[in-house]
């Protein structure tokens, strides 16, 4: 990550920066020496984490999803923080780009107890003041640690299986320790269902269509775990299909987020 973008996180969270980093880069050296399809290597990998400004926030969450699109080896925060902050994603605008704007309004609803949905502000109107200290912010970071650059937005599985099922059974479970660090209050994920076991021991609580909801426990603590639809699914609603299940859903959890 760029020195320009470091210097404006706080100085705990460049701390917590170094220590994310040192963690990733202990993947990156355990991925050296494995094979994985495509002829991708280690240097492949998509270093991810979280914005300025997370720990700062009253609820902090921790975004899962399932690959990158097109960035190869590139920095995921430095590359996406840079690109909210012009409002505009590769070709599209932020409110037009669905994965993107979900976050932010679903971070925000989260973060601000659930506000009437059209009090949700758009997400271009949350940008200007996101990763700062008046702003929202969260941690985003990808199941599969690779970038899909087939051109094509459907999730390449054999490739993100060929990761994960790489570091299944290694003696350090680098999805957990990455939660770990990130101290996430509550964590979204994109439709992982069945993959979700790579991230360490899951309880199931109760199983949705629109949102399943379950314990994630790290470092011997549960953590609230929703798993919804994917956020580029192109025929679910932004309001029905993730805003009011996630509401139901953050209700089972009421007395712990």
């Amino acid at each position: 990550m760029n020195v320009e973008l470091m210097n404006v996180y706080p100085k705990n969270e460049i701390r917590l920066h170094e220590k994310l980093y040192k963690l990733l880069d202990q993947w990156h050296e355990e991925a050296e020496s494995m094979k994985f399809i495509k002829r991708y290597t280690a240097d492949d990998m998509v270093y991810d984490g979280f914005y300025p400004y997370y720990t700062k926030q009253k609820k902090k969450i921790l975004f899962i999803g399932r690959e990158a699109l097109g960035l190869n080896g590139e920095d995921y925060i430095e590359c996406v923080y840079n690109a909210y902050k012009t409002n505009k994603i590769g070709n599209k605008h932020i409110n037009q780009y669905k994965f993107h704007r979900l976050m932010f309004y679903l971070a925000y609803c989260i973060i601000n107890n659930f506000p009437a949905w059209g009090k949700v502000p758009y997400a271009s109107e949350l940008t200007e003041d996101f990763g700062t200290e008046k702003g929202i912010s969260f941690a985003f970071m990808n199941l599969s640690k690779f970038s899909n650059e087939s051109g094509k937005w459907s999730a390449d599985w054999e490739l993100i299986d060929s990761f994960i099922n790489n570091f299944t059974n290694t003696e350090t479970n680098y999805f957990n320790d990455e939660i770990s660090i990130l101290k996430p209050d509550i964590i979204i994920t994109m439709n992982l269902e069945n993959r979700l076991n790579v991230l360490g021991r899951i309880d199931s609580l109760k199983y949705g269509s629109k949102a399943s909801c379950y314990y994630l426990m790290v470092n011997r603590k549960k953590i609230p775990l929703i798993d919804l639809y994917h956020f580029s699914a192109t025929n679910k609603k932004d309001k029905e299909e993730y805003y009011l299940p996630l509401k139901d859903a953050i209700k089972i959890y009421s007395k712990v987020v």
